[in-house]
């Protein structure tokens, strides 16, 4: 779906490489459907009523497959479904289509029923696709689309909740409506009252008003290729050279392509190089050569290659944004921002670009347009998992709790593998006292991933808010070791031992945070606290007296405790001498 052409490339290498292979196959994959026996019993039997095959394709979640076929089975005999055919395969998760079919890895069931042409029977053939339908969706499944108009509204939103976005883009994007079929024109009128349409408004002509229909151009044939004065002999053979060096720098490219998905990064460069000597215009190949760089840590020559992409096609929008990534990690931050306005500018339909734009904008506090740039990435690409995240995070900044939640909520709908944004809903959690709840999700992120120090650190902090002092003591020692310079892991870890009674820990830690010297002056306190615990008075005294010249409040009890203490006893053998 991003990139339709690698895909052709993709798909042709493989089946090109496999031509004449035999594979293994059980017998039943070696039946085979009879082309014509319909019509011959049509023929041959007059009462036979005339029909033809419907196809209807579903999806289920791969675990309930058998608990599908055996209920379908049931269904297949009450309702009298003349199934001819179908077949089953596996699919993988689309995160690309605005209504992707394959939400997640499912199971496929393609069934093939034989629909008679008469009014009883199209009825009942609407009722079985919307049984088969409604079985996938008892199963947490969908279908496809596009195959029928049978689905009833109710189905069509349960598996696809965005297709009403997807028709208000449709609207949004092509007011004129030039590009209709009938599918589109039912399900438009079918949601009218959603979209806000007049009756009227909403069954608009298959191509507009003529005023607004694009006239059909008058084309002469004209040469493309203009080799100069040659015979004909010499012009083949140049083409016939050119022809050849564009197929071995593709070949070349493509190996380029699979060295990179194999991470051999260097190879691919090399590949890379070589397509480019073969042919220099090749811009995607210098796209893809940039990525192979920044794999590679170098910045400069990633930079150098998105720009001679963009010598040669400077509105390819892919190496707009690229480079825009590179300069940001650059720390050019403003030369970014224009690349990904070039981007957006290029193609107003790149999510990707609209995504990058935000991010700059939300480093400069600039939220209000961070937000209006991960919304229209969002449009554009309904499941884009971190986009909602980044503004969750926006609107948690705004104290706007609810929108925030939600929009986490969405980020782990669609990526439920997201640690960040577990991370940040567990955040919402504390917000609203429900401790609990965040440990739970810092759990999950942690899960997820096991270096993840900032989740550590706050699931502590939440340890620390139940009185579970040893799980936070466990949690802060995890994140010391990932960062060994972090003041604040020591210093809630200090805490965190003073709290368990084991005040020379506490004593190290609250030590080690005031060399560093990264903020948190109140450890002179804290570790005052614990001096006095091990009947050390003078090193609290002096950390007391260091709070103070800091500016901090020293507690009444506090400063009792370390107090000089009067010497009396001579006073009381002189008053006896009296």
């Amino acid at each position: 779906h991003a990139d339709k052409a690698k895909a052709f490339e993709v798909y042709s290498e493989h089946y090109l490489a496999t031509d004449g292979q035999i594979y293994w196959s059980d017998s039943h994959q070696m039946s085979f459907y009879v082309e014509g026996y319909i019509e011959y019993l049509e023929k041959v039997m007059p009462d036979y009523p005339k029909g033809s095959l419907m196809i209807s394709e579903v999806y289920v979640p791969r675990d309930r497959l058998t608990d599908f076929i055996e209920q379908v089975i049931k269904d297949v005999r009450e309702q009298q479904m003349n199934v001819v055919y179908g077949t089953m395969r596996l699919i993988e998760r689309d995160d690309e289509s605005f209504l992707a079919w394959a939400k997640q890895d499912y199971a496929c069931i393609i069934f093939n029923l034989r629909v008679e042409h008469s009014e009883e029977g199209l009825e009942r053939a609407r009722l079985q696709f919307q049984t088969l339908i409604d079985r996938a969706l008892e199963r947490g499944g969908s279908y496809f689309l596009t195959y029928h108009r049978w689905a009833r509204p109710d189905q069509v939103l349960a598996a696809y909740p965005q297709f009403i976005d997807f028709l208000r883009n449709k609207l949004r994007f092509d007011p004129q409506q030039r590009f209709q079929s009938e599918w589109y024109r039912h399900y438009r009128d079918v949601f009218a009252d959603k979209l806000g349409l007049p009756e009227e408004e909403s069954r608009l002509s298959s191509g507009g008003s003529a005023e607004d229909r694009t006239p059909q151009s008058s084309w002469e044939f004209e040469e493309d290729f203009r080799l100069g004065q040659a015979s004909a002999g010499e012009r083949i053979e140049e083409l016939a050279a050119v022809l050849i060096r564009n197929v071995q720098a593709t070949d070349l490219y493509k190996r380029g392509t699979r060295a990179f998905r194999r991470g051999r990064y260097r190879k691919s460069v090399s590949y890379f190089r070589r397509a480019l000597e073969l042919n220099p215009d090749f811009y995607y190949v210098y796209n893809d050569m940039g990525l192979a760089y920044k794999k590679l840590g170098q910045d400069q020559d990633a930079v150098a290659s998105f720009d001679a992409a963009l010598r040669i096609k400077p509105d390819y929008h892919m190496a707009l944004n690229n480079r825009g990534i590179m300069r940001e990690r650059l720390d050019d931050n403003d030369a970014a921002l224009d690349d990904y306005t070039a981007a957006i500018n290029a193609d107003p339909f790149y999510a990707y670009a609209y995504f990058n734009r935000g991010n700059i904008y939300k480093k400069r506090g600039m939220d209000d347009l961070a937000i209006a740039d991960y919304t229209e990435a969002i449009t554009l690409k309904y499941n884009y998992a971190p986009a909602f995240n980044n503004r969750g995070i926006l609107y948690q900044k705004r104290e706007d709790y609810d929108a925030a939640a939600a929009d986490y909520d969405k980020a782990l709908e669609w990526n439920p593998e997201y640690a960040y944004a577990c991370n940040n809903r567990a955040i919402i959690h504390e917000k609203k006292g429900e401790w609990e709840q965040a440990i739970e999700l810092y759990s999950r992120a942690l899960e997820i991933k096991p270096d993840y120090q900032t989740a550590y650190y706050n699931r502590g902090n939440a340890y620390r808010q139940t009185g579970q002092w040893k799980s936070a003591v466990r949690d802060y020692s995890r994140v010391i070791k990932l960062a060994p310079g972090l003041s604040k892991a020591y210093y809630q870890r200090g805490r965190s031992y003073k709290e368990l009674g084991r005040y020379r820990k506490a004593v190290r830690d609250l030590t080690k945070v005031i060399e560093l010297g990264k903020g948190f002056n109140d450890s002179y306190l804290e570790r005052a606290e614990a001096y006095l615990q091990l009947h050390k008075t003078e090193q609290s005294r002096q950390d007391i007296e260091k709070a103070k010249e800091l500016g901090l409040k020293v507690s009444g009890d506090l400063l009792k405790k370390v107090e000089p203490v009067a010497d009396t006893s001579g006073q009381r053998a002189a008053d006896r001498e009296k």
